[in-house]
């Protein structure tokens, strides 16, 4: 995978998450990230985002929700190797943490891409944030 393809990657299924769960004020920010902790190749795309809670609703309830709604969009909670509080699910590849807090306004996701990009970027800048909300609230 290109640079280009790996970002696409998580980019593509954070949009999936806001239309198929309808989340409301979605944040976030990503990176290209090491597989491996020796910062050598192989990469994968990694976005943090983040959506209001619905009024009313706690973190749990609202992380079901979620989860159920992606799994009627195909989405699989079968990822046998991570449990996190809210859930996990995957798709094609790419796994999605959903994850609350008590006491917090908002439901976070960690979206990790497949470790398919064999560009060394040891050094450069494509292992910095870079602020994604634009592009999570895009169709395209």
């Amino acid at each position: 995978m290109t640079d280009e393809e790996s970002m696409a990657q998580v980019i593509n299924a954070g949009r999936q998450l806001r239309k198929a769960a309808g989340l409301q004020d979605v944040q976030g920010g990503g990176y290209l990230e090491f597989c491996n902790d020796m910062g050598a190749p192989l990469n994968k795309g990694y976005i943090e985002m983040s959506a209001s809670l619905p009024p009313g609703v706690s973190g749990h309830d609202y992380a079901e929700q979620v989860k159920a709604a992606m799994m009627a969009s195909g989405w699989s909670d079968k990822l046998p190797s991570q449990h996190m509080y809210g859930g996990t699910i995957n798709r094609d590849g790419v796994a999605v943490n959903i994850e609350y807090y008590q006491g917090e306004t908002r439901l976070r996701f960690k979206i990790y891409g497949e470790c398919r990009n064999v560009t060394n970027h040891y050094g450069d800048s494509k292992n910095n944030g870079t602020n994604l909300t634009k592009e999570l609230n895009s169709d395209s």
